[in-house]
């Protein structure tokens, strides 16, 4: 089971960029990247609510089967406004360049499949990424300090049920295996800590002296989800879907690149050696509420709103088996953070239908201080469009696009020897995703 979970990761989650809100993947739905994921807490007709909210499961047939691909493609380019070493040692700047677009193109598929049971029992699977980030830079760039490559891959396998009590009200739950695998590195200032241990004149600078860190781990854990699906009458409905935080604790090995200059200090003080090590991520629990309404028999609106308790995420903090080597510890503070999203869904005719919609979501980062390249995210506003056609009675293809308009991100954050890097991201991401629904 291990290992092919490791090999799910490979495959559902390889190249995703961390421009994906903080690292959560929205990315469950081509239907409902169509409305901005408005609609996704009370069903949007295909199995994806085994994710979103299992009551909603309630609303499908006999057999519901999802597939679908998503291509995230972000952009994030750093612009260096005076990036300096330590300043307690002159105001030197940091060499490098700015690092070219950290972002890199990924498809992200998911699996779905509901089965009902009677009138009022469905159970349901589904296999997805519901977090993952990857950044990569070029060994010279002027942010080397702070991440060279940051690589998160989780893969969730969710098993659901729904119970539809009356015609009224719906309750579902799930559980949920999750596989985690990450990846960190970037470089070390060498320099800097030779000149702040044997003094100025020891054949030390500042930026020269380079060498690297790297740390690679896993880990299994579980969670769960629910949810509730209020149907007071054929016109409307209201959904509230609930997942629970998960606690990751990624163990793994820690591997250190030493300069030859410096590596006399390292056997003597026993720092900087190849050691194990762990490193424990409490993920966000995610609250969903949503509202639709049949306006007529062509147009249906749609409104959702989501909360993800990022406040979780206080610190990154790596603990190293080696007693001398102190923890490497990140200053995250994430706040929570608020969605709010509204679409509209339109029948033109027994084969064919469009749908938009339009959102707003805030990053959990606080400010300048505490933005990094392993993150470099901030708020959003998402314009979204999609279509269906059925080309039979039992298939449906859909389509959603969506581009997301990102404020900048200024940076102004200090590293682990002091260094203050100081600039700003131009972000934006566009998604397009396509996927096939069997509905016998």
């Amino acid at each position: 089971m291990r290992v092919c979970l490791i090999v799910l990761c490979g495959i559902f989650v390889t190249g995703l960029s961390v421009m994906a809100g903080g690292f959560a993947v929205q990315e469950q739905s081509a239907k409902g990247l169509g409305m901005a994921f408005s609609g996704t807490a009370t069903g949007l007709g295909d199995a994806s609510s085994v994710y979103f909210n299992p009551a909603a499961m309630s609303r499908l047939g006999k057999k519901t089967a999802t597939v679908a691909g998503h291509m995230i493609s972000p952009q994030g380019e750093f612009n260096n406004n005076g990036s300096i070493h330590n300043p307690a040692l002159g105001s030197i700047p940091v060499s490098g360049g700015n690092g070219g677009d950290s972002g890199s193109s990924a498809m992200v598929p998911n699996i779905y499949l509901a089965r009902g049971f009677g009138e009022s029992f469905h159970v349901g699977f589904g296999v997805n990424a519901p977090y993952g980030l990857e950044s990569k830079y070029p060994d010279g760039w002027v942010g080397r300090y702070h991440g060279l490559k940051s690589d998160l891959q989780v893969v969730n396998l969710n098993l659901a049920g729904s119970y539809k009590i009356n015609d009224f009200i719906a309750v579902g739950a799930g559980f949920s295996y999750y596989e985690a695998d990450a990846e960190l590195s970037n470089a070390i200032d060498f320099g800097t800590i030779g000149v702040s241990i044997l003094g100025p004149g020891a054949g030390f600078v500042p930026g020269q002296n380079d060498g690297s860190f790297l740390v690679k781990g896993d880990d299994t854990t579980t969670g769960f989800n629910a949810g509730v699906l209020i149907t007071p009458n054929d016109r409307y409905s209201i959904g509230i879907g609930y997942r629970s935080s998960i606690d990751i604790k990624i163990e793994g090995d820690a591997t250190f690149v030493v300069p030859a200059e410096f590596q006399p200090i390292a056997a003597q003080t026993g720092l900087f050696q190849n050691t194990s090590g762990v490193a424990e991520v409490e993920l966000p629990a995610q609250l969903h509420v949503g509202y639709d309404r049949q306006l007529n028999d062509k147009w249906r609106l749609a409104f959702d709103y989501l909360r993800y308790e990022w406040s979780s995420f206080d610190e990154l903090r790596i603990q190293f088996d080696n007693p001398r080597q102190a923890d490497a510890v990140v200053d995250e503070a994430w706040d929570d953070t608020n969605r709010f999203a509204l679409g509209f869904d339109h029948v033109v005719s027994d084969t064919w239908g469009y749908r938009f919609g339009v959102a707003y979501e805030e990053t959990p980062i606080p400010d300048a201080e505490h933005r990094t390249p392993r993150i470099p995210d901030n708020d959003r506003t998402w314009l979204s469009l999609g279509f269906s056609y059925q080309p039979a009675h039992a298939w449906t293809v859909d389509f959603g696009a969506s581009y997301l308009i990102m404020s900048d991100g200024d940076v102004n954050t200090q590293g682990s020897t002091g260094d203050i890097l100081k600039g700003s991201y131009d972000l934006s991401v566009f998604i397009t995703s396509l996927q096939l629904t069997w509905k016998p």
